[in-house]
C-alpha cells in the first residue's frame, strides 16, 4: 500500500508519465476512427430507412385498394388519399366517401398524420408513369406517393437503394426513371405504386 501512495505522490502536474500521454493519444486516435465509422454507418442506414417507409406505404395502398375494391381516388375526397390510409374520416371531414366506409378496415399505417416523422408531408397522387403527366385513357395511370422536405443528399441514396439494387445497375436519368423520382430543386420524392386496371 505505501509503494502504491509513493507512485501517486512522486508524479506533478495534470498528467503524469510518458505511458499516460501514450494512453491518451491512442484513445483520442480511436474516437476520431470510431467517429467516422459511425458516421459512415449513419448515412446508409438513414437512406434504407426512407425506402423501408416508401414500401411500408406501397403496402398499406394496395391493402387499401384491395379492400375498397375501387380505384382509391374514386372512394376517397379530393386531397385526402393518404388520410384514408390512417381514417376513414376526422370529425365531420370524411376521407373516404360514406358509401365506401363500411369497406375501410383500416388504419392500414402506424401513424398519426399525413407528416412524415424526418421529412415533410406524404401525398398519393394520380399520375401517368412519368410522375408529371395528368391521367386520361390513353396511358397506364399509377398512384404515386408523393413526400415533400426530403433532404436532396437522401435522393440520390435512396434511389440507389430502390431503383439501381444496390448499385447493381446504374439508371442513366435517376431523377425520372424507374420507380423512385426525385426533384432536388423542390425536395420531393416520386414512388410509383399501383397502377389503375382497365
Amino acid at each position: 500500500m505505501m509503494l502504491i501512495k509513493k507512485l501517486f505522490n512522486s508524479q506533478r502536474g495534470a498528467m503524469f508519465g510518458l505511458d499516460a500521454r501514450i494512453t491518451l493519444a491512442i484513445l483520442s486516435g480511436l474516437s476520431v476512427v470510431g467517429g467516422y465509422s459511425l458516421v459512415q454507418k449513419i448515412g446508409p442506414a438513414r437512406y434504407a430507412a426512407l425506402a423501408k417507409d416508401l414500401r411500408s406505404v406501397e403496402g398499406a395502398i394496395a391493402q387499401l385498394q384491395t379492400d375498397l375494391r375501387v380505384w382509391i381516388f374514386q372512394a376517397t375526397e379530393d386531397g385526402e388519399e393518404f388520410n384514408a390510409l390512417l381514417f376513414p374520416a376526422s370529425g365531420s371531414d370524411n376521407y373516404v366517401l360514406s358509401r365506401f366506409q363500411s369497406r375501410w378496415l383500416g388504419p392500414y399505417l402506424n401513424m398519426e398524420s399525413d407528416q412524415h416523422k424526418d421529412f415533410g408531408t406524404f401525398s398519393l397522387i394520380e399520375k401517368k408513369a412519368d410522375h408529371t403527366s395528368d391521367c386520361d385513357f390513353t396511358d397506364p395511370c399509377f398512384i404515386w406517393l408523393q413526400l415533400t422536405g426530403v433532404d436532396v443528399d437522401y435522393m440520390p441514396e435512396v434511389n440507389k437503394i430502390i431503383d439501381e439494387r444496390n448499385g447493381a445497375i446504374n439508371e442513366a436519368t435517376p431523377e425520372s426513371s424507374g420507380v423512385f423520382h426525385y426533384n432536388t430543386g423542390t425536395g420531393t420524392i416520386y414512388y410509383k405504386t399501383l397502377k389503375r386496371r382497365g
